[in-house]
């Protein structure tokens, strides 16, 4: 475990292997750094990846508050403290609404590519935001969410990962193994994060996006849809799309091989 002060009373377990140009791993709620176990050793022999414990989650010691902004800002503390440079930052779920928020909050800073796997720009359906619909998301489920978490989580982050899985059935072991991970995560950290990640809406910043952005969603996702990745494809100036034909909401997990090579192939493009 290594713990990165980030300044602000921030400290952020790291994971790194690999060498060359960064890639930098965010992961989604509520897990941790561990959930891109299948990445870090196939890209790390062509690249640096590292994968990053945002604060309350996994190894990282949590400090209020956890709003996205926030774990966007954190990561851009992380990379100025590592001195890291021509960065391709990826996130998954959770972990695309910090990539959002960071290219919001602080444009192309450090940042050579991102990488934006299986979310929305705005979680909640609307009016205004039809392409939303289809989603078992909603505010009644979200109130039911919170209202299990502290006294059952498991059941809450169960029903999530058997959700996210196109086939749940053939990936039990792996479920019951990000549950456990998921189990780590500081409980008032975890659902305030996901509280804000509900409120936040990324579309009008997405055309401001400045650097090359690989876009990886899963055909049989429930947290998205089409609508939702031709969105993301068209209003961001310089996306690329990569849909998983047998995933759903966890790409790097159904089909690695495929992801693996979709990252290390745009990597080494935009290197």
């Amino acid at each position: 475990m290594t713990l990165v002060d980030v300044g602000n009373g921030v400290r952020l377990n790291v994971v790194e292997q690999g060498a060359g140009k960064p890639i930098l791993l965010v992961h989604g709620w509520p897990t941790n750094s561990r959930a891109w176990k299948h990445q870090l050793d196939a890209l790390s022999r062509e690249h640096r990846v590292l994968a990053v414990d945002l604060r309350g989650f996994g190894d990282s010691p949590p400090v209020v508050p956890p709003t996205i902004a926030v774990l966007a800002e954190d990561a851009k503390r992380l990379i100025d403290a590592l001195g890291l440079t021509d960065v391709f930052l990826v996130g998954w779920s959770m972990g695309g609404c910090v990539v959002m928020s960071y290219c919001e909050q602080f444009g192309a800073h450090g940042l050579r590519a991102i990488g934006i796997v299986d979310v929305t720009p705005k979680l909640l359906p609307a009016e205004d935001w039809p392409v939303g619909l289809g989603t078992p998301f909603s505010a009644e489920g979200l109130d039911g969410w919170r209202g299990r978490w502290q006294r059952d989580p498991r059941s809450v982050v169960t029903a999530v990962y058997t959700m996210g899985f196109k086939n749940p059935a053939a990936h039990a072991a792996e479920i019951e193994w990000l549950v456990e991970e998921s189990l780590r995560a500081d409980r008032k950290t975890a659902m305030d994060a996901l509280l804000d990640a509900f409120a936040c809406d990324f579309r009008a910043s997405l055309p401001r996006v400045e650097v090359p952005a690989l876009l990886l969603y899963g055909a049989y996702s429930t947290s998205t849809t089409q609508g939702v990745r031709e969105f993301m494809e068209r209003t961001i100036p310089q996306a690329r799309l990569v849909v998983f034909e047998q995933s759903g909401h966890v790409p790097m997990l159904e089909e690695t091989e495929k992801f693996n090579r979709a990252l290390d192939e745009f990597a080494r493009e935009f290197a």
